[in-house]
């Protein structure tokens, strides 16, 4: 391509942002021979074309328009718009062809000259660049004699144009036809959409695309063009993040001035920076070092031996990306597909007849960690027979069948992610080595990303998201940011190969527990539970519903999950009618039925009498079950495969033991600890954990078999609880379930299961009265007016409001104007009606208790105690020390100056509190609490000396006896006497500490 021609093209690039170029050689369609206006000024014809209306929406810029940008080709108008959905005239076009001749002035002086073209008249502003263009026969007007300045112009004018700049001998050619079908031919048309008609105005995002095409395709003499492979990068050597080292194996095109700055030779390897500066001075990003590594590039670089541009190879090579199921001495298996290898690697001999061949082994790395590892494809082989090594994904390129190069990893997990925290600093990810229990990681390394469309790419850690897919080892991340499909779950199946899940018109490799080992396995989930997956079965009753599946980087499944519920279910059965069971569902989910049959599996669990842990299962009939059993079904509406009785009610009555919680809030290390978020309740001494998989019920009296049951979750236990309701619980714990499910034989099958003791699996509440369930709350208060037996004034701290008392409410003849109160609205009501809980009562301490000694925002102390207070704290009046409010009283939970307390109401007076006054009891009363304090004395007494145990007995159960007498008597308050008080504390916790 000659000098002159390079000048013109690289000229029409950077003006208008457009290079439209024609040759019109017949006349215009009848439509559009319209008169053209005269004397229209080249400005405002311009201004016109880049108006941009502020609805249009912004579009992603193609790739081709971002090189063309970067290289300095084509700019846009002053925001920057390069309009690419606008047309240009040929007028227009003419005046540009002459400023890119750099012949401006000349055609401005040809407007003094006459015209062949007769609707260019005098007064139009382009005459002379018309003019000017036509004698270079750059352009030509129509067999009618005109020029139709203000039409258009079109694609075939554009590539008849592109034809005349490549130095394409036209002799003979016929306007359009041999035009266009040069420009196919020459590659100018390659990628645009489908045009049905080349004489239709084209739209400069085309134009753009056919001149990107003809710079791919000369680029303008100004660049080398090599066809290298690439053979390292920060990863495999010691460049930098940017720079890959790529070697020559042909040369495609050479520069024009090839002998001022030589070319490379074949063989020969250079390093490349794939960030560079554009035309503007701004970074621009050529490619990315992990895609590019081991790939076949045409690299196209400028006279100072820098890398503008680098496009994969994708028709002459192939690249993949998957499995590695093969390696021999000359073979390689990938994917399923195999391939030869020759082992003359990267060391060659220049005499070699193969040596300008590029089917020969270039690389072969193994990455365990942070950096890989360089190998010969000899000791790559036999280091893998030896079992030395265990890859198990690899990325390799291969031509005409041999392969060039090999990539392997050999990863220590995969794993899909189910939350990410802290930026990346947390990822959580379900582990398929404990059975999908949730485990946290902290990428720290080389983090590398990968999806299908863009290859793979740096990635920070910041940019992992929920539902991708982690390939990690020992300081290498692959995170594949694709994962997720959905689709229908058409069937399953097994082959020589594995287990595999069809979804859609696509089959996945399960990487199931018959194909492979921990930690590689995927996880399954039903609504929103998971599990490790076993086989193939685990997705039974995913089949023709509607699934989400997670793919790894070689298109297996790591989680497959479906918004259905279980087939297994354990419920407390409602009541039977031959052939069919209700049930009450757990964690306040609607009841559930089932049928059974001569065909149904009906067993109980049946207890030895020596051994209340110990069971055997048991045949029995159906109707033999009774209502509020614990039981375990598996099957659907219509019919039941499966039904076990777990425990009967009989059984949980009697290992029904009191459950208590911790219900304060703690500030420990700067924040607040809330005790209920741990997770755990006390039953009978054990702690024991819960979760989401926990099966919660709640009946009103377990004792009887026609108890009222509640549709409540465990959120709704603890507010009952935190109320000052009480429960007893029947725990069923996972190691107990799983020894059922075990028994059976369908641990694994069904629903998850772990074997952790102190997990619970199901608890059964009784006890519940309903009351709490009913009221907002508890508040606290204080009585500021009493109207009437029902109508009460509450001042909240901020206001005071009138309420109708509730009938479960404690009535206004038990407190008085003053009183302070635990207060709930009741709900479901539109009065406020409101249910007072009880009346506070506290033991006033000495004055100075009640001094506050510092106060600090929301940290302050009173007495020795400290606390914390925050917008939930309910301020009755305010610290103000001017007016004489420095005491203060405080409901909550009493802290030390190293652990505060927190303050869920305060009560600030200018008064010293007083003490409240001593109860006065009765003679009977003073013999009832001093014959208890007796008992409990002569009881731990026995413990501390220890005594013979049944004498230790004897004695507890006459404490507990002068107990029940004190809580038994007419006067209720006897239980609150501060020596019946600190006597029971001293008893129950010598019984807690002996487990007596």
């Amino acid at each position: 391509m000659n000098k002159k021609l390079l000048s013109l093209l690289l000229a029409l690039v950077m003006v208008f942002s457009f290079i439209p170029a024609f040759a019109a050689e017949e006349a215009p369609a009848a439509a559009d021979k319209k008169a053209e206006e005269t004397a229209k000024p080249e400005e405002k014809a311009e201004e016109k074309a880049e108006e941009v209306k502020e609805t249009e929406k912004a579009v992603e810029t193609p790739e081709f328009v971002k090189f063309l940008t970067d290289n300095g080709y084509v700019e846009g108008d002053k925001k920057g718009d390069l309009m690419l959905d606008k047309n240009l005239t040929r007028a227009q076009f003419t005046a540009l062809l002459a400023r890119l001749d750099g012949k401006d002035d000349v055609a401005k002086a040809m407007k003094t000259l006459g015209t062949k073209f007769t609707d260019v008249t005098e007064a139009h502003w382009a005459k002379g660049y018309i003019s000017f263009a036509a004698g270079k026969d750059w352009v030509k007007g129509y067999p009618d004699g005109t020029f139709g300045p203000e039409r258009e112009v079109s694609y075939a004018e554009i590539a008849t144009v592109l034809v005349r700049y490549m130095g394409v001998d036209t002799m003979g050619f016929s306007y359009p036809v041999d035009y266009v079908a040069k420009a196919f031919e020459l590659g100018l048309m390659k990628d645009l959409p489908a045009i049905e008609n080349y004489k239709q105005a084209a739209t400069r995002e085309n134009m753009f695309h056919m001149l990107y095409n003809t710079l791919s395709q000369k680029d303008f003499g100004k660049f080398n063009v090599y066809k290298m492979i690439v053979l390292e990068n920060n990863r495999t050597s010691n460049l930098g993040k940017t720079e890959i080292k790529a070697e020559v194996l042909s040369i495609v095109q050479q520069a024009n001035n090839v002998d001022e700055r030589g070319i490379a030779k074949i063989g020969e390897q250079r390093v490349f920076n794939l960030v560079r500066k554009n035309a503007k001075g701004e970074d621009e990003v050529i490619g990315d070092s992990e895609n590019l590594i081991g790939k076949v590039i045409n690299a196209t670089v400028d006279a100072e031996g820098k890398l503008v541009k680098a496009v994969i190879d994708k028709e002459n090579y192939k690249y993949e990306v998957g499995s590695l199921n093969l390696v021999s001495d000359k073979r390689l298996k990938v994917n399923g597909n195999l391939y030869d290898v020759r082992i003359d690697e990267r060391y060659y001999n220049r005499n070699d007849r193969r040596y300008d061949n590029d089917d020969r082994m270039y690389r072969t790395y193994v990455t365990t960690g942070n950096r890989s590892a360089n190998y010969s494809y000899r000791e790559f082989w036999q280091q893998y027979h030896d079992k030395k090594i265990a890859p198990n994904f690899v990325r390799a390129t291969i031509k005409d069948g041999m392969v060039m190069f090999i990539d392997t990893f050999q990863w220590n997990d995969i794993a899909p992610v189910q939350e990410v925290k802290r930026d990346g600093a947390d990822v959580y990810y379900y582990d398929d080595a404990t059975n999908a229990s949730i485990r946290r990681l902290s990428p720290n390394g080389r983090i590398i990303g990968y999806t299908e469309k863009d290859g793979f790419y740096a990635l920070d850690k910041k940019d992992i998201k929920k539902d991708d897919v982690m390939h990690w080892m020992n300081g290498f991340y692959l995170v594949r940011q694709d994962a997720k499909i959905e689709g229908k779950l058409e069937k399953y199946y097994v082959d020589v190969d594995g287990e595999w899940a069809v979804i859609g018109e696509d089959a996945y490799f399960l990487n199931s527990a018959v194909d492979m080992i921990a930690p590689l396995r995927s996880v399954y989930g039903y609504d929103k539970y998971f599990r490790t997956t076993q086989n193939r079965f685990n997705l039974k009753e995913m089949l023709a519903s509607d699934v989400t599946a997670l793919l790894d980087v070689k298109e297996g499944i790591q989680l497959i999950r479906s918004g259905k519920e279980f087939a297994d279910k354990l419920g407390l059965l409602d009541n039977t009618a031959y052939p069919q069971f209700s049930f009450i569902s757990s964690n306040a989910k609607d009841a559930y039925k089932t049928k059974w049959n001569t065909d149904t599996l009906v067993q109980e669990t049946v207890y030895r009498k020596d051994d209340p842990k110990r069971y055997t299962l048991s045949s029995i009939r159906g109707d033999q079950l009774g209502r509020l059993d614990l039981v375990y079904t598996i099957g659907s509406e219509d019919a039941a495969d499966v039904i076990v009785r777990f425990a009967t009610r009989e059984r949980m009555k009697e290992y029904s033991y009191k459950a208590t919680f911790e219900t304060y809030k703690r500030f420990v290390n700067g924040k607040y600890i809330d005790a209920f978020l741990n997770k755990w309740l006390t039953v009978h001494g054990e702690r024991v954990r819960w979760n989401e998989d926990t099966d919660v019920f709640v009946v009103e009296n377990i004792n009887d078999p026609y108890s009222k049951a509640y549709k409540l979750t465990m959120d709704d236990v603890l507010d009952y609880i935190s109320k000052g309701g009480e429960l007893k619980a029947y725990v069923l714990n996972q190691q107990e379930y799983y020894g059922y499910l075990k028994n059976l034989g369908m641990d694994g099958q069904y629903r998850y299961n772990t074997q952790f003791k102190d997990l619970a699996k199901a608890i059964v509440f009784s006890g519940y009265k309903g009351i709490a369930k009913d009221i907002n709350g508890p508040f606290y208060g204080e009585i500021a007016a009493i109207y009437s037996n029902k109508v009460v004034d509450i001042w909240n701290g901020t206001k005071v409001e009138t309420y109708t008392l509730s009938d479960d409410s404690i009535k206004s003849n038990n407190f008085v104007v003053g009183d302070r109160v635990l207060y709930g609205d009741v709900k479901g009501t539109e009065a406020k009606d409101a249910t007072i809980v009880g009346v506070i009562t506290k033991d006033y301490k000495s004055h100075d208790k009640y001094v506050v000694q510092a106060y600090d925002y929301n940290r302050f102390s009173v007495g020795g105690d400290y606390y914390v207070k925050d917008a939930y704290t309910r301020e009755f009046n305010s610290y103000d020390p001017a007016r004489g409010y420095i005491y203060a009283i405080v409901y909550g939970q009493e802290g030390t100056k190293y652990n505060y307390g927190y303050a869920e109401a305060i009560w600030y007076t200018n008064v010293p509190p007083t003490a409240a006054p001593a109860t006065e009891l009765t003679y009977a009363e003073r013999v009832l609490v001093n014959n208890y304090e007796k008992a409990v004395k002569a009881f731990i007494t026995a413990v501390e000396e220890l005594q013979d145990p049944s004498k230790v007995a004897t004695l507890k159960s006459n404490a507990e006896a002068e107990y029940n007498k004190i809580k038994a008597d007419s006067n209720t308050e006897l239980v609150k006497v501060p020596t019946v008080v600190a006597n029971k504390a001293a008893f129950d916790k010598i019984v807690k500490d002996n487990n007596l």
